[in-house]
């Protein structure tokens, strides 16, 4: 899910400043095959790491929070 979220934020920079897949490349340091795979959503062969580090070429800090999930309370666990 983080990985699908990285690529939409991605290909929405990319359509943003109108850039093409190749001019992308460049600026991403990779091949147009490669963010023709990020655009389209297909991010199996790309790590986290390597996502962030395409936004950080596209002037993006990326940021992760993790938070504690609040408990049920007991009633609505018995409800559900």
């Amino acid at each position: 899910m983080l990985k699908a979220k990285l690529a939409r934020e991605i290909r929405a920079i990319i359509k943003r400043r109108r850039l093409t897949q190749a001019k992308s490349a460049e600026l991403l340091g990779m091949k147009q095959p490669d963010v023709s795979a990020i655009v389209t959503g297909r991010t199996g062969k790309f790590s986290i790491d390597r996502l962030v580090r395409c936004l950080d070429r596209l002037d993006y800090k990326v940021d992760v929070v993790v938070r504690h999930k609040p408990r049920r309370s007991t009633r609505a666990a018995e409800a559900a």
